[in-house]
């Protein structure tokens, strides 16, 4: 899979970890924003565990939005590339390709994310 292969709509990229909590509460509201603007966002949640604990966990199978691992951990792979020192992290992406935003947990719950796919922000 390629960034570009989802260029035309928003990407929110969540950047997760199965052993942590926040984490795994916001899937809901994931689901939410992803069901709301559908028409002009696509989730793509990627997670820093090892990947065989990635593949084996309940988590894993709970999401229902694209769901990958790069195999990359934290220091390696799209993770080291946005310099995600932690979980959740959230980068945006615009729907040119071009990078808007890095938050942090917060940002699923004060309405970060969508004041920036409505155009406040």
């Amino acid at each position: 899979h390629h960034l570009k292969d989802f260029r035309g709509k928003y990407i929110l990229l969540d950047f997760l970890a199965n052993y942590c909590g926040p984490c795994v509460d916001a899937f809901p509201e994931i689901a939410k924003l992803q069901k709301k603007y559908e028409d002009r966002l696509v989730v793509i949640s990627l997670s820093v565990d090892k990947v065989n604990y990635w593949e084996g966990s309940r988590y894993h199978k709970e999401i229902t939005w694209c769901n990958f691992n790069d195999g990359g951990g934290h220091d390696g792979g799209l993770a080291g590339s946005y310099d995600v020192t932690g979980t959740p992290t959230y980068i945006l992406i615009a729907p040119d390709g071009t990078y808007k935003a890095k938050m942090r947990g917060v940002a699923m719950y004060d309405g970060t994310i969508e004041k920036y796919l409505t155009g406040e922000l």
